[in-house]
Formats: C-alpha cells, structure tokens, sequence
C-alpha cells in the first residue's frame, strides 16, 4: 500500500496529485488510521465490509442484482509478459512477506535457493516457524507471529534475549489479515453453529479463497524491478 502510493507521490507531487487518488482496499480497520500519517502514500482506505455495502447500495439503486454482473476471472499473463504462481498454502494470510524475505535473504546471503513453496512450520495457533540450513546448521531462523497472546509471549522472549529468529512477521489480528476488524462477515450456517465455531470456519473459508488467487513473486513485478 505504502509502496505504491509513495511512487504515485513521487512520479506526481502536489498540485498535480489532484489527477489521482491512491484507494486501498483491505479487510482492516486499522489501515485507515494509517492512512492519516504524513507520507503514508495513501488517500484512501475502503475495508471489504465498506466495499460490500457500496455494491450493495449500487445494485439496489440501480435495480440490478449479482445476476446480471459478469465476472472476469484474471489468471495466466500478469499484464507484463511475466506469469503468475499460486500462493503456497502455508505462507500466512497476510501477504507473505516473511516468506519472500526469506526466500531472497537465503540466496543473497548464502547462496542457497529456497523453493517457492517453503514451508512454515505450525506451532501454537497463529504462530509458525521455518529455516533455512547451510552445511548442516541452522543460518536463518523466520516466524509468522499472528494475534496478541502470540505477540506477548514474542516480547517476553525478545526482552529475555532467548528469541531465536532473524525475522518475524508480526500481525496483531489472530490467524492473519483475512481475520481482520473489517472483513466481510459470513452469516452462521445454522442456529446452533456457535460464535467461536463461526469465526473459526469463516478463516478457513476466507483462508482457502485468499490462497487459491495467482500472485507473483516481488522482483517479477514491472515496479519493484524499475524501482
């Protein structure tokens, strides 16, 4: 988001800004408030609860229904000659940073190229570990740490100084982002299905779609490799 919105800035500063408007779209309350940081690059922020209610509002206005709207499925040609990979399953739910990070720290630093669909380790709920080793020994260390009772046991090994890991992604949201304040809330199936029970479905659901999208790796994007 960030990224994208300082290119925009920079390529377009003030008062030629007022050609654009950098919208962000996410399932997160919290990215509003981010957005109101001098330079956070974004004009913006919608959260997909925000964005469902407008469509709604749409249709109706318009007397229209999901019906009549086509759906166009984008796969394949990323629109710049480079091809799209399947976001391996067990990357997190949060845009799989520490993934990439550790895939490119692995090959720039010790020349080992970690697969595309390296694998984080379940521990705990919400908490996942993965490493990479060089002639035997462990290099690097890497964790996806989601959810506060997470993040506090994080902060009480880091303040004892036993935290092991080189890289953590931190998310304050348990499961990840697709659990976040404002995703879309998917109604009970049925009135015996408990809160708890509820929550814990619409994850996966929500889980299983985010990680069936195409996506491509962060050097194989036009921006990132002209940057």
């Amino acid at each position: 988001m960030g990224i994208a919105g300082a290119q925009l800035q920079r390529k377009n500063p003030i008062p030629t800004r007022s050609h654009h408007v950098h919208a962000h779209v996410a399932p997160c309350n919290d990215k509003k408030l981010e957005a109101c940081r001098k330079g956070s690059g974004t004009d913006l922020v919608v959260t997909t609860e925000e964005l469902k209610q407008i469509i709604d509002e749409y249709l109706v206005e318009h007397s229209l229904s999901f019906d009549n709207v086509t759906e166009r499925q984008v796969t394949g040609d990323s629109g710049d000659g480079l091809a799209e990979i399947a976001m391996p399953p067990d990357t997190g739910v949060s845009g799989g940073y520490a993934h990439n990070v550790l895939r490119i720290a692995a090959e720039k630093l010790f020349g080992v190229r970690v697969l595309e669909n390296a694998s984080f380790t379940l521990g705990e709920e919400g908490f996942w570990e993965s490493s990479v080793e060089v002639h035997g020994r462990s290099a690097l260390r890497f964790a996806l740490c989601y959810g506060q009772r997470n993040l506090q046991n994080l902060i009480r090994r880091i303040a004892s100084g036993t935290c092991p890991y080189h890289y953590v992604e931190v998310m304050a949201c348990p499961r990840g982002c697709t659990n976040g304040g404002g995703q879309l809330k998917r109604p009970p199936t049925n009135a015996k299905e408990g809160v708890l029970a509820w929550q814990r479905s619409a994850v996966r659901h929500q889980r299983r779609i985010y990680n069936q999208q195409p996506v491509r790796l962060p050097e194989a994007t036009r921006v990132v490799r002209h940057s």
